[in-house]
């Protein structure tokens, strides 16, 4: 394993462009489905109202008039894959006796819905989801927050995202940070491992 996880604790991963390979909720991933319909500011409008809210994601559906919620949330989000090297690293992390943690921003139920699917429950000491917590990266709040439900020094935790920007406000609290990059990224931030996939850092 790369010596970024020398006396790491815990490790905690975004799963929008870290798990699943797609990290664009909108752009490539609602948008797409309506844009028959509305337009990219519309549906963009209608997530972001609900992004890190506790009520959950029903304004948008009712938004997009769906009737059925539960479908179109299943149809939406079974459009994103898992990486396929992504089972060997998290068996290379626990093997290392590494606790495992997720980090992202999400409503809640589309965090339950992806919960079950990936089995998280099963690996993970922790998730985070901004949709339960009424917090979101990259909002300082929340790395806080991170901190505290961890029970770790920011020393002892790497935490990886595919998004510089959320990546800068975990650096500032002295948590080690890997930018999985999908994309190129123009935020001004230098983590302190760039990575383009999980076998990087074996």
């Amino acid at each position: 394993m790369h010596k970024i996880f020398d006396n790491t604790k815990l490790l905690v991963l975004d799963i929008m462009g870290v798990i699943l390979t797609n990290g664009s909720l909108i752009k490539r991933g609602l948008y797409p489905i309506y844009k028959e319909k509305y337009s990219y500011s519309l549906v963009k409008g209608l997530y972001s109202n609900i992004r890190h809210s506790t009520e959950g994601d029903t304004s948008l559906w009712k938004g997009l008039n769906e009737k059925n919620y539960n479908n179109a949330r299943r149809n939406f989000l079974d459009k994103y894959k898992v990486d396929y090297e992504y089972e060997t690293f998290k068996r290379k992390i626990l093997e290392k006796d590494i606790k495992l943690g997720v980090f992202s921003n999400m409503p809640k139920e589309w965090a339950d819905y992806l919960v079950k699917r990936l089995d998280l429950n099963e690996d993970y000491s922790f998730t985070i989801f901004s949709g339960y917590v009424g917090l979101k990266k990259p909002d300082i709040d929340i790395y806080e927050y991170l901190l505290k439900q961890s029970n770790y020094s920011p020393n002892e935790i790497v935490f990886i995202d595919d998004k510089l920007r959320n990546l800068a406000p975990a650096s500032k609290l002295g948590i080690k940070t890997v930018h999985f990059k999908r994309k190129d990224d123009e935020f001004d931030f230098k983590p302190d491992l760039t990575v383009g996939s999980f076998s990087d850092m074996f």
